[in-house]
């Protein structure tokens, strides 16, 4: 996520915004994470020109409340760096178990259900589209035509992201374009290319 992040000035100097899709978002822990590291890399003057959606199909309404509230367990966010919870997170003033993350972050995401199969994009063309530990649930059909979603929603030289396990199909070797060799960080590449 850091090597992405760096790359995020440069995606500004070139566009009048930035619009960044985090897929299959789950609770919101990528997509505020994301805005986090955005913070933090403009010392904490978030960029109005950043916009992040996250979706995710959400059949039995667990994540909305997070994307709402942004509650999360203590014991979740150990790994985070102490003074990074301190300017982000306040204490649960109802549990002391929990930890809750501010509203600077909470606003800096929207979050929308959408289906992966749909094939539809959930509004727009993107900069940067994020789908981590999420396409390994679908099969080789479905995984080809989730990717087919992202290029078409992602705009000229948009930025594909995967987890590191996650190796793209051989049909889409002409569509990407791998940037980084130790992170499956992908760039579009034009058809007319």
């Amino acid at each position: 996520m850091n090597k992405l992040v760096m790359l995020i000035p440069d995606i500004l100097n070139s566009r009048e915004n930035v619009r960044i899709w985090s897929a299959g978002c789950s609770n919101g822990a990528e997509p505020f994470t994301l805005a986090i590291l955005i913070s933090e890399l403009f010392n904490e003057k978030y960029p109005e020109l950043i916009e992040i959606l996250a979706t995710d199909i959400d059949p039995n309404n667990v994540f909305e409340d997070f994307f709402r509230y942004g509650i999360y367990d203590k014991d979740r966010l150990k790994r985070i760096p102490e003074d990074v919870c301190r300017k982000y997170f306040h204490e649960d003033g109802d549990n002391s178990e929990s930890i809750v993350l501010n509203d600077s972050v909470i606003k800096r995401v929207e979050f929308m259900r959408h289906n992966l199969l749909s094939k539809t994009s959930p509004g727009g063309e993107f900069d940067i589209i994020i789908c981590k530990n999420v396409l390994l649930h679908f099969n080789e059909d479905e995984q080809s035509e989730i990717i087919s979603l992202f290029y078409d929603s992602l705009n000229e030289k948009g930025l594909f992201i995967t987890e590191q396990t996650h190796r793209l199909p051989d049909e889409w070797d002409n569509h990407f374009v791998r940037i980084f060799p130790d992170a499956r960080i992908y760039r579009k590449v034009s058809e007319s290319l």
